[in-house]
């Protein structure tokens, strides 16, 4: 029921993103995801799949992106981790380190589904970092006005499904994400992300 009212909410309100069902930071939640193709591409052809190990991602965010920079200038634990990579992170020769991976999905929006507005206002509350996000109650809420500003103040979209995809009602839509900049902690949730796609039979791209 809860992948049922998320993929509905999903499909009737952002149709041209990849869309997974995966629990993400210990809630069941529909991913809408931007993939950039050309950094799957690239990872499908040196059989790189997802980055998940964070100490790597550290590591690799310390390096511009497709430009050589000396062994030198790197600490001796940043060196230890980048030479023990998979294949398709960097390239690595005596003297020179490049980087190459980036993140391969940008995590546009994440939507989690609730019978209450305080546990979808809880769950959706954990994706404010890293993407817009959305919840859907599907039990009318006992006081919607106060729900309805509190999602009006938080950024978090807000929709009813009483009684099938049929009665979708959005309220509120939600807020558009900004991102300052990339962490690891947000490389890690798309990566995340990626790797409950590839896992996922719940797949949708369109």
């Amino acid at each position: 029921m809860t992948v049922d009212v998320l993929r509905a909410a999903s499909a009737n309100d952002s149709a041209a993103a990849w869309r997974v069902s995966a629990p993400a930071r210990r809630t069941r939640a529909v991913l809408e995801m931007d993939p950039v193709l050309d950094e799957i591409e690239r990872r499908a052809a040196t059989g790189l799949g997802a980055i998940l190990n964070k100490a790597l991602l550290e590591a690799l965010l310390t390096l511009p992106v497709d430009l050589p920079v000396p062994i030198q200038a790197l600490d001796r634990r940043t060196i230890r981790t980048l030479t023990a990579a998979p294949a398709g992170c960097i390239d690595y020769t005596n003297d020179v380190v490049v980087r190459r991976a980036v993140s391969p999905i940008r995590v546009l929006r994440a939507g989690v589904c609730a019978a209450r507005w305080s546990d979808g206002l809880s769950q959706a509350g954990q994706f404010a970092s890293y993407c817009s996000r959305y919840a859907v109650l599907t039990s009318d809420a006992a006081d919607l006005d106060h729900a309805v500003m509190e999602a009006r103040y938080y950024g978090i979209g807000l929709a009813t499904m009483i009684d099938g995809p049929e009665s979708l009602r959005w309220l509120i839509h939600p807020a558009p994400f900004r991102p300052t900049r990339e962490t690891v902690a947000s490389w890690h949730f798309a990566e995340s992300a990626l790797d409950a796609m590839s896992h996922s039979v719940d797949l949708a791209s369109e």
